[in-house]
């Protein structure tokens, strides 16, 4: 399949799994040829954090040297969400509610990726849907709980999801801390959404936000990041 026919969200995991290969000296036997995956490859490769917009889609690229973008570029992001997703007749209080999803997302990059090397936010509004994805190739979720020693551990990196994203546990272990999916969940819980986290060699996706017992987990090829896709739809 071409990186074309991917949709955003899918196509993000795509981008972070071949920088896994050529890290482990693989060949990533993908070429891009259409305008959207040029343009995220464009960039990925700029060496600075970089807002770029084009009619419906939105990316913002952060660098190693900041984990997190500034608020401005955050901001750019979420005012180009806000105009594409206006002019796709989607309800106001969704709009604003995906802005408070996406500033978080980024905001957790900082928070876990510990200085990624690659590491971008990106949407892309159709006709009547969203993919929202924000991804970095980071450290990976296991090793983000590992870094705290002399406190309990998971067991491997599905245990770690189901902490992270489920049970809200911070990797610090404090408890007023971790509590940003839980945001998120809050967030989308009134829409018609569906969420989708990969990390190391596990995911874990859930169609219609609801309790834990709905999420799905799944055993995946190893990629070293971690990847938040959200799709969410709405009749115009």
């Amino acid at each position: 399949m071409a990186m074309g026919d991917l949709a955003l969200g899918p196509l993000a995991e795509l981008l972070v799994l071949r920088r896994t290969w050529k890290r482990s000296g693989m060949v990533a036997p993908v070429t891009a040829s259409d305008p959207r995956s040029e343009l995220l490859r464009s960039c990925l490769g700029a060496r600075e954090c970089r807002l770029i917009e084009q009619p419906g889609i939105g990316l913002l690229r952060t660098t190693s040297d900041q984990a997190m973008a500034d608020d401005a570029a955050v901001g750019g992001l979420t005012l180009a969400l806000n105009k594409a997703l206006r002019s796709g007749a989607m309800p106001t209080q969704s709009i604003q509610a995906l802005a408070g999803v996406t500033a978080e997302l980024i905001d957790n990059i900082g928070e876990h990726a510990d200085h990624p090397p690659d590491s971008f936010a990106a949407f892309q509004v159709g006709d009547g849907d969203v993919w929202l994805t924000v991804a970095d190739a980071g450290q990976g979720v296991l090793a983000g709980y590992q870094n705290f020693a002399g406190v309990d551990q998971p067991e491997d990196a599905q245990q770690a999801l189901e902490w992270a994203i489920l049970e809200h546990r911070s990797r610090t272990r404090k408890p007023h801390r971790g509590l940003g999916y839980k945001k998120i969940q809050r967030a989308l819980r009134s829409m018609d959404a569906s969420i989708r986290v990969r990390s190391d060699d596990a995911s874990l996706e859930v169609t219609g936000v609801a309790d834990a017992a709905s999420w799905l987990l799944r055993e995946q090829v190893h990629l070293s990041g971690f990847v938040v896709s959200i799709h969410v739809s709405w009749r115009t």
